[in-house]
């Protein structure tokens, strides 16, 4: 019997060694991968620029002291990608062969001659490409390598992180990004352009040349109809419900959600904005002198807006705040709750510019004169306030955590680049010809630029600035 408890026991530890071996596996692989993920992000953001000697350069905030990395002579009819999520890759053609910078590596990457199109994949997992002899491909940056999709490809139409659409020999194709089996569907001769995906990426919605609107099922291989005679679809966020216009039944505007399709209004004109997330449409109808604007949110009953001839521009601000730029130049601004107006009225006049919508409510410009210089302003709620003066219109930018914006003050062809939460503005610097924002505090851009000679001098701006470099013709914008 001792014999016999030692054995026992002994082969309980044993199984604790081996379970404790096993989750210190596990939680060193769990780190790696971490570290590994981690040092992408890390990667600072690069920018391109040529300069004056015909170069295509990449920099980064180490470019004061080390100089920037040549990336090419062949600077025309460039198209310059940066990866999605990080700043580890950077997309650029040599002549016409495409090749890639990592910024990991600090290495150049021979990816395809003679190229046609490429793109990276949302989700920076994979790029696809196409050369001039119509062949389809996609790298794999895990893998480091390239696969053949098809041959004789017209055309990329779009693609999703697992899915690329494509049209051959007149048909529209879909195929899987599969480095195991090359997994291709054709999905029908008879389509129109304008092609989207929902948002995991396995279904693709289009209207063909019959005016139906369809759901293709890749999984499935399915086509289903959703509706004729149809002659728009929107959507805004993850693309899995629709508004839509249907022509068969006097200008019906619908709502795809489920898998069903229910009727909102008939009569309309089109549909002004739409948030598939929260089941919200503003529309507008045509009646005998001029177009009337109206409310939909999910279960509330539709609600009558106003009576105009145009809309410029419209936001929506928590759901319920409507601020919309009419055909006269008049900034207005509605509430609806549960179905009823609660308010509407003018807020500003001699409003020429856009809305751009933030964590607070909306920056706008009014006033602008004959070299579109005017105020800025805030509102919030029905609340304006002036923010600044001598803005420049249209050239305002909303920061990632949507609570600033940047704009210019003074600008001809260079002016004062600020930011503003609203209450304060901040000065970035003077003698601005253009920037690129990474985020609040990675900034690059283009200072003191000579026009008559074409350049000017890169900085980068973190809480101070740093020069990158000089005699700098253009920056490449994300």
């Amino acid at each position: 019997m001792v014999k016999k408890s030692k054995k026992k026991k002994l082969l309980n530890n044993k199984l604790v060694l081996t379970y404790f071996i096993v989750f210190l596996l596990v939680d060193l692989l769990i780190i790696i991968a971490l570290l590994y993920n981690s040092n992408d992000k890390n990667i600072k953001y690069p920018i391109v620029f040529n300069t004056k000697d015909s170069m295509l350069y990449l920099g980064t905030e180490k470019s004061n002291k080390k100089g920037s990395i040549e990336l090419t002579k062949k600077t025309n009819g460039q198209k310059i990608l940066y990866s999605n999520n990080s700043g580890r890759y950077v997309l650029y053609k040599d002549d016409i062969s495409l090749k890639m910078y990592d910024l990991r590596t600090n290495k150049k990457v021979d990816l395809l001659s003679k190229v046609n199109y490429y793109d990276f994949t949302l989700d920076d997992k994979n790029i696809i490409m196409t050369d001039l002899k119509k062949n389809l491909y996609y790298f794999s940056l895990k893998k480091k390598k390239g696969y053949l999709i098809d041959d004789s490809v017209d055309m990329v139409y779009t693609h999703s992180n697992d899915y690329v659409l494509y049209m051959k020999d007149n048909s529209l194709y879909v195929a899987r990004l599969n480095n195991k089996k090359t997994e291709i569907n054709k999905i029908t001769d008879n389509y129109v352009t304008n092609f989207k995906f929902n948002q995991k990426g396995d279904k693709v919605y289009f209207l063909n040349n019959d005016e139906q609107f369809i759901e293709y099922v890749i999984k499935d291989k399915k086509l289903n109809v959703i509706d004729e005679k149809v002659r728009a679809f929107y959507c805004k966020n993850n693309c899995d419900n629709y508004y839509y216009i249907t022509t068969k039944d006097n200008n019906t505007l619908k709502y795809y959600k489920d898998e069903k399709s229910k009727v909102i209004d008939n009569k309309v004109k089109e549909v002004n904005y739409s948030n598939d997330i929260e089941d919200q449409v503003v529309y507008t109808k045509e009646n005998d002198t001029n177009y009337e604007m109206y409310y939909k949110e999910k279960k509330n009953d539709i609600v009558k807006i106003d009576n105009l001839n145009d809309i410029r521009d419209i936001q929506v601000y928590k759901n319920n705040y409507i601020y919309y730029i009419n055909d006269a130049n008049e900034l207005k601004y509605t509430v609806v709750n549960k179905g009823q107006l609660k308010d509407n009225k003018v807020l500003a006049n001699n409003v020429s510019g856009y809305l751009y919508l933030y964590k607070n409510g909306c920056f706008y410009v009014a006033d602008v004169n004959e070299e579109q210089i005017g105020t800025l302003y805030v509102v919030n709620k029905d609340k304006v306030k002036e923010v600044d003066k001598e803005v420049s219109n249209n050239l305002l930018f909303i920061n990632k955590d949507n609570n600033k914006v940047y704009y210019y003050k003074n600008y001809g062809s260079v002016g004062d680049l600020y930011v503003s939460n609203g209450k304060k503005n901040k000065l970035i610097d003077s003698n601005i010809y253009d920037f690129q924002y990474i985020n609040d505090k990675f900034i690059y851009y283009l200072k003191d630029y000579n026009i008559s000679s074409g350049y000017g001098t890169l900085y980068l701006y973190k809480n101070k600035a740093i020069k990158i470099a000089s005699d700098v013709v253009s920056i490449v914008k994300r």
